[in-house]
């Protein structure tokens, strides 16, 4: 059986009005932990609907109310990022796919289905969803190296170089893509810019009909 080596950085915390903060322990692998693979509390969170189901839950089995994000340190900094529930598709199946990979004993596993399917998506919305592009970028959802190679890539795609340097950067685009965080971040990203549209849609339909 393989060790699973990622690294347990990732903790799931509710935030109370006050700015408190309380750690939810999880149980993992036959231990209570506070600290995990951001994909293994994303399969269980992404089993909701929503915030709110998730924190009644939580509330029955002794949590008070807060706001629910996921809390890690880089560089000595304690940051946060939002939670993900079940309306995010893609990352319940990438964090589903990755939990039973390492629960049967082999090692994560990095080029799925979805890793192929977001590197493609990316390239179209590079070239021609510019105000998605422009999103992801703006909110920190994409970093500059894949923005640069997904740009570089379209270019030689334009200009017909030669193939060998295509793949060499498409490669590098999912291998990219691979890490579960970036894969995360990009997809948590495309999600909450579609929200943003349906409800600036749905907005406007309702201020025609009250014209």
């Amino acid at each position: 059986m393989n060790k699973d080596n990622r690294a347990n950085r990732y903790s799931l915390v509710s935030i109370d009005m006050f700015g408190n903060t309380k750690t939810i322990e999880i149980a993992y692998n036959g231990k209570v932990m506070s600290k995990l693979p951001l994909a293994t509390i994303d399969r269980m969170t992404t089993n909701y609907n929503s915030e709110s189901e998730f924190l009644s839950e939580l509330m029955n089995i002794g949590y008070d109310f807060g706001h629910l994000y996921i809390e890690y340190r880089v560089n000595r900094e304690t940051k946060y990022i939002d939670v993900a529930y079940a309306d995010n598709i893609e990352i319940a199946e990438e964090s589903t796919y990755r939990e039973e990979a390492i629960n049967s004993g082999k090692e994560e596993p990095k080029r799925s289905k979805n890793v192929i399917e977001l590197s493609y998506k990316l390239i179209n919305i590079q070239r021609r969803h510019k105000k998605l592009w422009s999103y992801l970028q703006l909110k920190n959802y994409i970093s500059s190296k894949l923005v640069l190679l997904i740009a570089t890539y379209n270019y030689f795609i334009d200009t017909e170089v030669n193939e060998n340097d295509i793949l060499e950067y498409y490669q590098d685009i999912t291998r990219e893509i691979s890490n579960y965080r970036v894969f995360r971040d990009i997809s948590y990203g495309i999600n909450e810019y579609e929200k943003h549209l349906k409800k600036e849609n749905k907005a406007k339909k309702y201020k025609k009909t009250n014209i």
